[in-house]
């Protein structure tokens, strides 16, 4: 027995040593510490392929001055002039494509003159150790490319832009690389490209499964290539020409890279979007859609302007004057430098109004199969219309109710008008062409973080949407990104009995954590009415009320901008209660586009709303959203301070209520949790209560409510009074008897 526990012993030591000393039989191979992977590590790929953000860009250069200038004359930096007036600035792509014909912005190129000028491109490109890769590129313009000052690469031709269209092999060093790139501009319009380095001979995920592109248009022909390469093998395209209303004015099959030639000479002036479906290597459908118009688009926007000119001062009238000012701001704000090629600037804005104007002829024009409608209301705070767009699903039919997803946009930092914002005149989005879903982009005030007005454009563009369309009750989400994270814990967290689930994406943040953006909170409140104010600017401050609604977080560990701490501290806050919380932390990324969409659609579409929960969790720092399924808060206590309410209904017709802060709620219990008996037991912190069981409940505390009285709407602090409508008087002495 001595024996063998001694040879047991001999055995888990040299197990312990085996992997920094193979038992002392292969030392001479075996790694160093630092080789090994950390205990936190991350799932391991033969190579990165993800694509380059970070640019340098000079641009325009006129040929002449492109030509004298040496590509490799020293290394670029922010600032720095490359030629005459052209200076290197700093750019970072949202996504995985660059368009450098709008960064840095330029003014809309209206005119039909040509161009002939170049754009320079440079980054870094990072390496661990020297070796051989690929330079994945894709270009829709010809391009030059140089690596440490050698030319790699040289593409003449233009094609079609598409992601990882060329590869180039080469060599790369150990530390940093710099890559420059030269694209030539021969006509006006967008010059993208996307890069990416990725192991030798790395075959690569499709980004685009096809790239179509018009071949040539006019009044008597229309030609469209189905993809930018020919692919036999592959499923067939179908493509559809689609007038104004939907109208489907032609339909045709092909092979993929083949063009397919159309007699556009029958159909009317005005806007087309023509459509091209396939499908992947799985069967699953993919879209794309490109624009294309027939006729005169200049003598259709002063049409449009006429239009506004003469419209109403209401809501239609407004809308249509917003797309004026639209066609007007994409044309560089006159029509006397416009052309008619000019068309591809002014698309969107010329069909929803040719949409608009069927509508009003009495047909139905938007509301259909992957349709585009901007929901338009009258705000009552200030008399405004607002805005919000709506996708509908490929397979959109009033016939049978739909999920639907709000996604909330970010921070912009010019607060532009309504016109000039992110995608305002993008008439179809990747998700619901792609999934069962009804796809909602609220404006919610532009930058005003969700809160106030904020939340209630969010609320009332979803009120329009279920007026408007056939939508599920049940299955209603919310997402968004950034600001729009702030807004997605905002809105469910206030409104948590109208969601099925959510998913805020790099946003929501509390000070006591961080200051957004760096891992270090502000100092701790010095008094009640501090810490008050930090709890009303948390994110999570009614995170109680996520009992039922469960939650997908995604942040990127790498984000400058919204420090991760912010998510890790409520993903930890909720797990503590065992809440339903998903968790997805992406490492290396930053505050980016994490490409991310589909698959927060497909864990959103999983879920189906808690209607009638027999326990409610309810925290709020105000009266206005202190309510939640089957319990409401009509008074407070003391102002300043938190709402709590924990409900439980313990068995049918009886319910108890513990709370803090709270002088009066009404109770109104759905049938399954009445009971059969016609009166209702309540016992609210420890005093029992007897109650009619059918219709609302109303429950009042012996103490007295503060005067003046808080209500909901009516209870501070001052930025609240900017969300509801106001007046203010100035001066008590005017001759005018309405003024006094």
């Amino acid at each position: 027995m001595t024996i063998q526990v001694r040879k047991l012993r001999i055995l888990a030591a040299c197990g312990a040593l085996a992997v920094s000393m193979a038992c002392a039989a292969q030392t001479h191979s075996t790694p160093s510490p630092s080789e090994f992977e950390p205990a936190l590590r991350d799932l391991w790929d033969r190579g990165s392929e993800r694509f380059l953000r970070r640019w340098l860009i000079a641009s325009p250069i006129s040929a002449d001055a492109a030509r004298s200038i040496d590509p490799v004359q020293r290394e670029p930096a922010a600032g720095q002039e490359l030629a005459a007036g052209i200076k290197w600035m700093p750019h970072t792509a949202w996504s995985n494509v660059t368009d450098v014909n709008v960064t840095p912005p330029r003014a809309p190129e209206t005119d039909d003159r040509p161009v002939d000028r170049f754009v320079f491109v440079a980054g870094t490109l990072a390496q661990t150790a020297a070796g051989a890769a690929d330079l994945s590129i894709g270009s829709q313009r010809p391009y030059s490319v140089w690596l440490n000052g050698k030319q790699v690469h040289n593409r003449e031709a233009t094609q079609t832009f598409s992601p990882d269209q060329d590869r180039v092999r080469v060599e790369l060093q150990a530390g940093n690389n710099a890559v420059l790139l030269r694209f030539h501009e021969t006509s006006k319009g967008p010059s993208q490209f996307a890069l990416r380095v990725v192991p030798p001979g790395a075959a690569l995920k499709r980004m685009d499964e096809i790239s179509p592109s018009l071949v040539s248009s006019d009044e008597q022909s229309l030609a469209v290539r189905t993809h930018f390469t020919t692919e036999s093998d592959a499923a067939p395209v179908t493509l559809e020409v689609i007038a104004a209303g939907g109208d489907v004015v032609t339909r045709q099959s092909a092979t993929r890279g083949e063009t397919i030639k159309l007699d556009p000479k029958s159909w009317r002036d005005g806007a087309y979007e023509i459509r091209l479906t396939t499908q992947n290597a799985w069967k699953q459908r993919q879209v794309r859609y490109l624009p294309w118009y027939k006729g005169d688009s200049i003598a259709a926007v002063r049409r449009l302007i006429a239009t506004a000119d003469a419209a109403k001062d209401d809501v239609p009238g407004d809308t249509v004057r917003m797309l004026a000012a639209m066609a007007k701001g994409r044309l560089g704000g006159s029509l006397d430098n416009a052309s008619r090629n000019s068309w591809r600037l002014i698309h969107s804005p010329l069909m929803e109004f040719e949409e608009l104007q069927l509508e009003s002829q009495g047909r139905a024009a938007r509301v259909r199969a992957s349709g585009f409608v901007r929901i338009a209301y009258n705000d009552e705070i200030d008399g405004s219309t607002q805005f919000c767009r709506a996708y509908l699903p490929a397979e959109y039919s009033a016939s049978k109710q739909w999920p639907l997803m709000l996604s909330l946009h970010g921070y912009n930092p010019a607060n532009p008008q309504y016109v000039d914002w992110w995608s305002v005149d993008q008439r179809h989005h990747p998700v619901p062409e792609n999934k069962p879903t009804i796809w909602i982009e609220p404006h919610g005030r532009g930058n005003a973080q969700y809160v106030g007005i904020g939340d209630r454009d969010v609320m009332h563009c979803l009120a329009e949407a279920k007026r408007l369309f056939s939508v599920d009750d049940d299955r209603v989400y919310v997402t968004g990104e950034s600001m729009g994270g702030h807004g997605t814990w905002a809105i469910v967290t206030r409104h948590p009995d109208v969601f099925a689930a959510a998913a805020p994406v790099f946003g929501g943040w509390d000070l006591r954590v961080t200051t957004v953006s760096n891992p270090v909170s502000l100092p701790p409140p010095a008094t009640s009415l501090e810490a008050y104010g930090f709890e009303r600017a948390s994110s999570f401050s009614n995170a109680e009320n996520l009992l039922h609604v469960p939650l997908l977080v995604i942040h990127g560990d790498s984000d400058r901008d919204v420090h991760v701490a912010n998510s890790r501290h409520a993903v930890q806050l909720l797990q503590r209660w065992g809440y339903d919380i998903r968790y997805h932390e992406m490492p290396g990324w930053a505050h980016e586009d994490l490409g991310q969409q589909a698959t927060i659609a497909d864990w959103l579409l999983t879920h189906r709303r808690v209607t009638s929960p027999s326990t409610i969790r309810l925290r709020s720092t105000d009266l206005t959203y202190a309510s939640a399924y089957w319990i409401r808060v009509r008074a407070l206590q003391n102002p300043g301070e938190v709402i709590r309410v924990a409900a439980e209904v313990l068995q049918p017709g009886v319910v108890r209520i513990d709370t803090t802060n709270v002088s009066a709620l009404t109770l109104d219990l759905p049938a399954s949790l009445r009971g059969s008996g016609d009166k209702l037991r309540v016992v609210w912190n420890g005093e029992p209560r007897e109650l009619k069981a059918s219709g609302a409940a109303e429950l009042a505390s012996g103490s007295s409510v503060p005067k003046p009285h808080k209500r909901a709407g009516l209870e501070g602090p001052l930025p609240a009074v900017l969300a509801t409508p106001f007046i203010v008087v100035v001066g008590t002495t005017s001759p005018d008897a309405r003024m006094r």
